[in-house]
């Protein structure tokens, strides 16, 4: 009985309110006609009403998938660190929103921080894919960290089925900038 009633307790911490399911499945039609300013503006107006940390969360992660539609990737990655950061949320749905952050800031430059979430989402990820590793090597490349674009542009091109230049040119970069010619030349 108290296994169940534990069960029971962890399955409620992560149920909305029968009104903001609604609302939600309304904003989520409207994303899904492309209408993202008519679900930004509920999603503004639903903000206003939900109170527990969970529902605050999904509503954080809709404004992440909102701005994401409008293509205003800033505001779409700040959005998302809102609903990780509030410990609200699964366990597994922060850690695909956090390769999606790392995304979201490589994508607006914002390196530094892109590799904070990429190094939290490998950290946690059991079989990462080519993408993710050909991401970190990319990211680590515009921090100068040419160590890490080695080990993960290495790992890329071993995990890849086909030859990708871009990943040999990393590498080959990469090598320059350690001063590790033979490898280079190797390349």
């Amino acid at each position: 009985q108290a296994q169940s009633d534990d069960n029971r307790e962890k399955n409620d911490e992560y149920l909305l309110s029968e009104s903001t399911y609604n609302v939600l499945a309304e904003i989520n039609k409207q994303m899904q006609a492309g209408e993202y300013t008519r679900a930004l503006n509920k999603l503004r107006s639903l903000e206003q009403d939900v109170s527990d940390d969970y529902a605050k969360a999904v509503v954080q992660q809709t404004f992440g998938y909102t701005y994401n539609g409008l293509q205003r990737y800033s505001q779409a990655a700040e959005a998302f660190i809102n609903a990780v950061e509030s410990d609200a949320l699964p366990a597994d749905v922060s850690h695909k929103l956090d390769y999606f952050i790392a995304q979201l800031l490589t994508q607006t430059e914002n390196y530094e921080r892109a590799v904070q979430y990429l190094d939290k989402w490998f950290a946690d990820e059991s079989d990462p894919n080519l993408d993710a590793y050909r991401l970190a090597a990319g990211v680590h490349y515009e921090l100068n960290h040419y160590d890490r674009v080695i080990e993960y542009a290495s790992t890329a091109i071993n995990k890849s089925r086909q030859a990708n230049e871009n990943l040999y040119q990393l590498l080959l970069a990469a090598y320059f900038e350690t001063k590790n010619y033979s490898r280079a030349a190797s390349i």
